[in-house]
């Protein structure tokens, strides 16, 4: 008999079929028997390339710029389907398929923090774009280091108030910023509570 609420139904739905259309990894590595190994690969370009963009986002006009930023993006979204999948629903292939056991922890450790890199790049890049386009958009004008700073304190909520949006748009991008950060916590709190009563039933 299945117990499940609507709500629950809805996420559960929801996170599968981001996680089929939406997820680079998914698409390109669905039944791939390497998929571990090109995953470590396909995250360390991409954060190359996060940086990168970064680094160049001033060479670039308002629509070409624009268009970087919504396609980075996705890796935020990537971010919250994967991380909801493995470590909320337990569905992810790390649980079922990855080589080797023992060392299990660590690799999840690790691509956790490169996915979380990845997503304070995106943010910072949003910082630094939109401050080049909107000369009221923070408090001061967000040059490379001052966008990852920007993003690095809203996501661990320190919240200095040395630079604060002042323009509607970036009071919505630092606003969801802040609920990504909650929402991590949400979700490694669960995987560690998750994998705590895993062990003592011994599966």
């Amino acid at each position: 008999m299945d117990n499940s609420t609507f709500l629950t139904k809805f996420f559960a739905g929801a996170v599968e079929f981001g996680n089929r259309h939406f997820t680079v990894s998914g698409l390109l590595f669905r039944d791939d028997k390497k998929v571990f190994a090109k995953i470590e690969m396909l995250l360390l370009l991409l954060t190359v390339l996060s940086v990168s963009v970064l680094f160049q986002i001033e060479n670039f006009s308002f629509w070409p710029g624009l268009a970087l930023c919504l396609i980075f993006s996705q890796r935020v979204f990537e971010y919250l389907i994967v991380y909801s999948r493995n470590f909320i629903l337990s569905r992810g292939r790390v649980f079922t398929d990855f080589p080797d056991k023992k060392s299990r922890g660590e690799w999840i450790v690790i691509m956790f923090l490169l996915n979380l890199l990845q997503v304070i790049l995106v943010f910072a890049l949003w910082y630094r774009f939109l401050s080049l386009h909107i000369p009221s958009a923070f408090s001061q004008t967000i040059g490379v280091l001052d966008g990852f700073y920007l993003s690095v304190i809203t996501f661990f909520t320190l919240g200095f108030g040395d630079i604060v949006p002042t323009a509607p748009v970036t009071k919505l991008i630092v606003s969801f910023q802040s609920f990504l950060s909650f929402y991590t916590l949400l979700i490694v709190m669960n995987g560690l509570i998750a994998h705590h009563f895993v062990g003592k039933d011994g599966h």
